[in-house]
C-alpha cells in the first residue's frame, strides 16, 4: 500500500474502509493461523507446558488445553497496562451491540453481516463477556 498523505488517508479512510471491511482483515489473518503454530508460539512462552523441540508437538488436545487455560487464568492477553476496566468493559459491549444494530439496520447483505458478526463476536467480544461475568459474581 502506498504511503497516504493526510487528506488521502482521511478521504481512504471515510470512502474505502468500514467496519465490515475489518472484520474482514481479522477474520482473514486468525484463519491463517494453524494450531501448530500457536503451540510453537506458546512452547517459547511457557516450554514446561508442551514437549518436543518446539515445533514438533503434534496437534494434542491436552498441550492446547493447558495452553489456554494457562493464558486465561493469567490474563496474558492485558498486557501491561493492567485489566481492563469494568466501565469499559461495559462500554465495549454497549457499543457493540450500537454498531451490529446499526449495521444490520443499513447494509444491504443480511447473510454476510450476520456471518462476520457471530465470527466477531465469538472470538473477540465473548472475551470481554466471559472478563464482566467474572467480575460480577
Amino acid at each position: 500500500m502506498p504511503i497516504l498523505l493526510n487528506n488521502d488517508f482521511k478521504k481512504f479512510w471515510k470512502e474505502k474502509f468500514d467496519i465490515l471491511e475489518a472484520i474482514r482483515i481479522i477474520q482473514k489473518a486468525w484463519s491463517e493461523d494453524t494450531q501448530r503454530q500457536l503451540i510453537s508460539a506458546w512452547w517459547k512462552l511457557c516450554p514446561s507446558f508442551a514437549q518436543g523441540d518446539g515445533g514438533d508437538q503434534g496437534d494434542t488436545p491436552e498441550i492446547t488445553d493447558k495452553i489456554l487455560t494457562i493464558a486465561r487464568d493469567l490474563e496474558l492477553e492485558e498486557g501491561e497496562r493492567g485489566p481492563m476496566p469494568t466501565s469499559d468493559i461495559k462500554d465495549l459491549l454497549n457499543k457493540w451491540e450500537d454498531v451490529g444494530t446499526m449495521v444490520l439496520e443499513w447494509h444491504p447483505n443480511q447473510a454476510d453481516v450476520n456471518r462476520i458478526g457471530d465470527l466477531y463476536n465469538d472470538n473477540a467480544i465473548n472475551y470481554f463477556r466471559k472478563i464482566l461475568k467474572k467480575r460480577e459474581k
